[in-house]
């Protein structure tokens, strides 16, 4: 069974977390407390780090208590100075063989903490314990000390991709609030920061370190692409384009005068987002739920894209469905609710997404077209609400003085029943021959990337594949008839 290869993994991770764990002492040990730590950056499941270091768990008790207790040991090392005071103290120790354990363990205690911070809803307490952290490694590197450069290595690479959820998490925290026309006065750049700490993580992972020889070693490069992916998705909503737009009655007659903002995310990085989150399920043991928070995202990402070609769609959704059976008992249930931890909108996606593919259905036999690109979408808030996008009404050529980005004037159907075009010529110059060709470009990536990690595709999978081909080439066949019908005319 699918299950089974999952459940192991989670049983051998349960059985080697636990072992780590009988194994504090009543004293702080600079090697036991390394391969706890190493715990957080080693593969392990998400939802077993939770649930082993919550607020009510003894052994996040006995670990605290170990590293306060050490912490009593180090006279003069205050966590609240700047990281450069720590640094020069630390500098003039450099001869003390004692210096390496202590550079351990500023960053197991202030590691630790930042990762509580997350796990305890608090993402502002740990954005800021994580830039801390970030910052004391970029010093600690100046000592040059060699033994510490794989682990600072390892480090600075797991907690920009933590410092980079909190972030996010806290964004997200905020809600509808977030698309506002006050919120263009912020001055946190968080476009900026996420994409100096993706430029952090890759500098500090090599291509080494995508290969793989075990469970631990796939749910680790899965985990890690998976987490690309969401930073990704944060850079393409904060360097969205903020829009106005107005809803219209069902008469094409404005509701109100009154302006409503949302925003367009940024094509590119939506465009690296889904190519992130493909990578990452083809990582994924057999058996891993988390494999559906990835489907969603992808289709997530599909719809904030827009225009990309309506099989592209129809074929990942048909891989959730097909991963949903394989998934969906109520064994896993408490891992599937974990993969779900981020506070996403995935109920609102998957609504409309049935509702593109119902009025698709009835177009298609209308029509008896190939295919058609899905409509464009604004995003209302960071914890969803969108918006389809009738047309581009105009653009407004100032410049908003509170924030550099352009605003755009959007009118927005209030109902997708009213998003396709009614006449079949709008149905085709409405495809776009990239945008057509970038949804089958996904398609192969996961194709090729499954057939070299997972050896096979199976027969299910591989008849819903040839038909997303066999439709690609359709389509690709109506546009050339369309080309050579409009050079007829001329």
């Amino acid at each position: 069974m699918a299950e089974s290869t999952f459940n192991a993994f989670i049983m051998n991770a349960k059985l080697d977390l636990e072992k780590l764990l009988n194994g504090l002492g009543l004293e702080y040990e600079t090697l036991t407390m390394l391969k706890l730590f190493q715990v957080l950056i080693k593969g392990y499941p998400n939802n077993l780090l939770e649930s082993t270091f919550a607020r009510e768990s003894r052994h996040r008790r006995t670990m605290l208590e170990l590293l306060f207790q050490k912490h009593a040991e180090y006279h003069g090392l205050c966590f609240e100075l700047h990281p450069k005071y720590i640094y020069k103290i630390l500098k003039e120790e450099k001869s003390s063989p004692k210096l390496y354990d202590k550079i351990l363990f500023i960053l197991f205690l202030k590691g630790f903490q930042s990762y509580l911070y997350y796990i305890d809803g608090q993402p502002q307490e740990g954005f800021i314990s994580c830039r801390w952290y970030l910052q004391m490694i970029s010093y600690l590197r100046k000592l040059k000390l060699n033994k510490l450069d794989i682990i600072l290595s390892e480090t600075e690479r797991w907690f920009s991709i933590l410092c980079a959820k909190c972030l996010i998490y806290a964004a997200r925290m905020v809600g509808p609030k977030w698309f506002t026309y006050e919120s263009l006065s912020s001055t946190l750049d968080e476009a900026g920061i996420l994409q100096g700490l993706l430029y952090n993580i890759l500098t500090c992972t090599e291509a080494s370190q995508m290969r793989y020889e075990n469970n631990f070693d796939r749910n680790l490069i899965s985990q890690f692409f998976e987490s690309i992916g969401d930073i990704e998705e944060g850079i393409a909503i904060f360097n969205g384009k903020l829009s106005i737009y107005t809803e219209i009655d069902d008469d094409n007659e404005e509701k109100n005068s009154a302006c409503n903002f949302g925003t367009k995310p940024d094509k590119n990085a939506i465009e690296e987002m889904i190519n992130k989150y493909v990578i990452a399920i083809t990582f994924k043991i057999e058996g891993d739920p988390s494999i559906l928070r990835c489907l969603e995202k992808i289709i997530q990402g599909l719809l904030l894209y827009g225009g990309i070609h309506m099989e592209a769609l129809i074929f990942f959704l048909s891989l959730k469905e097909f991963y949903c059976k394989r998934v969906g008992n109520e064994e896993n249930a408490d891992a599937k609710e974990s993969c779900y931890y981020g506070y996403d909108f995935f109920e609102e996606c998957s609504s409309l997404v049935r509702t593109i593919i119902e009025d698709w259905q009835t177009l298609q036999v209308q029509y008896n077209i190939a295919t058609i690109h899905l409509p464009q979408i604004l995003l209302k808030s960071v914890n969803g609400t969108l918006i389809l996008v009738d047309e581009l009404k105009d653009q407004i050529n100032t410049q908003n003085s509170c924030n550099a980005k352009l605003l755009k004037k959007w009118k927005a159907k209030s109902n997708w029943h009213h998003g396709f075009p009614k006449n079949i010529t709008q149905l085709r110059d409405r495809c776009d021959d990239d945008e057509c060709e970038l949804g089958a470009y996904w398609i192969n990536l996961w194709k090729s990337c499954t057939i070299e990690h997972n050896g096979e595709i199976c027969s299910e999978l591989l008849e819903n594949l040839q038909k997303f081909e066999s439709t690609l080439l359709q389509c690709r066949r109506e546009k050339e008839d369309v080309r050579r019908d409009d050079i007829n005319h001329i």
